[in-house]
Parts: C-alpha cells; structure tokens; sequence
C-alpha cells in the first residue's frame, strides 16, 4: 500500500537482540547501514528507553549529513523505540524461539497482546522505573502535517510521501510547526519559525529546546519546571544565499523532519 501511494523507502533502526534481526554472520548492529543510505528517504528515530545506547545527536547529524550530500534524498524521520531488554537477550530463550515453531507462535500472540494488556494493568509508561518493551513502543508518534486537508488515508499517506513528518515520544503533544517540513524546498529571503507544543512532560522538570541551522546550534531555550507548554518563535531575517537545513529538536521528546529552505542571492 505504501508503495502505491509513492511513500518513499525508509532504513528501520535494527533491534539488537532480537533473532529475526539476526543474520548468518551474527547479531546485527544497532546503527544503520550506511552503505544503504542513499536508496531511503525515512529514518527511524527516537530510540530512547531503557537502554544504555543514546544515540540521537549522532543520527540528528547523519540526517543533516544525509541532506547535504545527498540533496536529492533528503531525509524524512519516523518514530520508533529500541528498547534492547527482552526475552531475547537470553540465550536459552533467543536459542529455544529459533528451534521451536510453535513456541514462536506462542511468543508472537504475547508479544501481539501485550501491549493491551500492559497498559490496562501497569498504567502510565513514563512513570514505571523498568517499562516493558510494547509500552515504550506506544508512548512513540509520528505526526503528519495536512494542512486544511482533511484526515483520511489518502491524505495522510500523501503528507508521509512528501517528508511532512516529526516525531516524538512519551507524553510530548505537538501542536503547530511553522513552516511545515516538507521534501519541497522554501524559497525566500527570510526565516521565521514557530512551534508550539502544550504538553512537554509528564512530570515538570527542566528541559530544552534546540534549533540547528546546518548541522549547527543556532538557538537554544530553556523552559523552567513551571511551564507545561513550550512555545518558541525564530526569526532569521538575513540567512546566507544558497539552501539552509532546519530542524527543531527537545532531547528525546521531539524532532522535525528537515525544514528546507533556498534563499536567492541578492540580484
């Protein structure tokens, strides 16, 4: 169905542990293969749980990498989890799944209604100190922005095959990205952008937001514990000629696909 509609190709986060992950040559990296970069257009992003393999700055980096080398497959980001405790982290278990079909099929039903069965009896995921597997999955989200479209599967598959996404994990609500990140490039003479997000955290504490500029840190804010809602306004009256990348980013609560914009030289 994706690929009916255009939707382009995405390079999947790799699950460490997992045995269906794992090839004849071993367990498989929890980095992407880079020598497949060029043929995707998605990246799987916001791992964080609990793990001991933060790695989001490093793939913030390669998207903007990505982007400047590769301008023709600028790339678009999804949300996903990577939580690398499981039964698979067991030998004897990851061994007994890979010898035994039907005890497969028995994990897979689990695994399958798990996470119902996890939410109704464990409650909030946030709060739990050792969430489980299918819950830190449910607390990630991938937006699209539709603009005055209406939500329907064809609009929604549309915004997806034109990079018009962000990501964010947990209890962040998002609410308004202005401009919209989009594949299509912007074309003017200045920059101005606003986010907003009424619900930041379950629990006040503090927290930042991070605009990049081209890889680099243009911006960065500072809400107090106090303030649930994030609310932030840039404005670059004066960016360089030439194509600029953008991407706003609250460590591991939210991020943007890129925001591409051209600005003409002076005439």
């Amino acid at each position: 169905m994706l690929l009916r509609y255009g939707v382009p190709p995405a390079a999947s986060h790799q699950f460490q542990h997992s045995p269906l992950g794992r090839g004849p040559e071993g367990y498989s990296d929890y980095r992407y293969d880079l020598s497949e970069l060029e043929l995707v257009r998605y990246l799987d992003f916001f791992y964080s749980g609990a793990v001991d393999l933060i790695h989001e700055s490093e793939d913030l980096e390669l998207i903007t990498d990505a982007v400047q080398t590769l301008p023709d497959q600028a790339k678009a980001v999804y949300a996903s989890a990577d939580y690398h405790v499981g039964p698979e982290t067991l030998p004897a278990v990851a061994d007994a799944l890979e010898r035994l079909p039907a005890l497969r099929r028995v994990y897979g039903w689990l695994f399958r209604n798990f996470a119902a069965m996890a939410l109704r009896f464990l409650g909030d995921p946030e709060s739990m100190a050792f969430p489980f597997f299918a819950e830190e999955q449910l607390t990630h989200a991938t937006y699209v922005y539709l603009g005055d479209r209406s939500c329907t599967e064809e609009t929604v598959l549309e915004a997806l095959a034109r990079g018009r996404t962000c990501v964010s994990r947990g209890h962040f609500v998002f609410k308004t990205l202005l401009p919209a990140p989009t594949f299509t490039r912007i074309t003017t003479t200045g920059v101005q952008i606003y986010f907003s997000a009424p619900v930041s955290y379950s629990k006040p504490r503090p927290r930042s937001l991070l605009l990049f500029r081209d890889g680099k840190l243009v911006d960065w804010r500072i809400y107090t514990p106090k303030v649930e809602e994030i609310e932030f306004t840039y404005v670059d009256r004066t960016p360089a000629p030439g194509t600029h990348l953008y991407q706003l980013y609250v460590p591991s609560k939210f991020l943007s696909s890129p925001m591409i914009v051209s600005v003409p030289a002076a005439p």
